[in-house]
């Protein structure tokens, strides 16, 4: 079990990987990683591993639905996939708070729902109140994303483009 376990981890992060640096991209990478945590879930149900990567998979499988052309048949998907993102996250938090990949996807994740926010017409109390709570938890999170950062890796181009264009929101 240990070694299926392994095998699924891995071959998750090799999926997220390819998409990542494909150009053209499809979501077979994404649903394919939903059947392995699935599977790997059966093994280990509250591994950080296969907490993490799902979370990816799922934000980006929601960059995938954004970046499409508006459609109210995927709107509800979209936001499905963003508060399953979320929730991984957190749920990832509470097992190992001191990665710097976990912190990473937090600070993409707050800048992507913190451009949703600004980029509305209409910018109430409380939206305005949720922008300031997503400033400030992107600024908590690029801090400790550059804190567990191994000093051997360079820091992501587009996390540090999100902590700064932040700022200007």
């Amino acid at each position: 079990n240990h070694e299926k376990y392994l095998f699924f981890v891995r071959y998750m992060k090799y999926l997220l990987y390819k998409y990542k640096l494909e150009k053209k991209r499809t979501l077979n990478e994404l649903n394919l990683c939903y059947e392995l945590e699935r599977l790997a879930i059966q093994i280990a149900p509250e591994d950080f591993d296969i907490t993490i990567s799902s979370a990816e998979a799922n934000f980006l499988h929601y960059r995938f639905l954004e970046s499409s052309p508006p459609n109210p048949e995927t709107r509800n998907l979209t936001l499905s996939k963003m508060k399953r993102t979320e929730d991984l996250l957190e749920k990832a938090e509470k097992m190992r708070k001191e990665d710097s990949n976990l912190q990473r996807l937090f600070v993409l994740y707050s800048y992507d729902k913190l451009r949703s926010v600004k980029g509305r017409t209409i910018l109430t109390y409380d939206m305005k109140k949720e922008s300031d709570a997503l400033k400030d938890a992107i600024q908590r999170h690029a801090q400790s994303y550059l804190l567990y950062l191994p000093k051997s890796k360079t820091p992501d181009k587009e996390t540090l483009s999100a902590i700064e264009l932040s700022k200007s929101f």
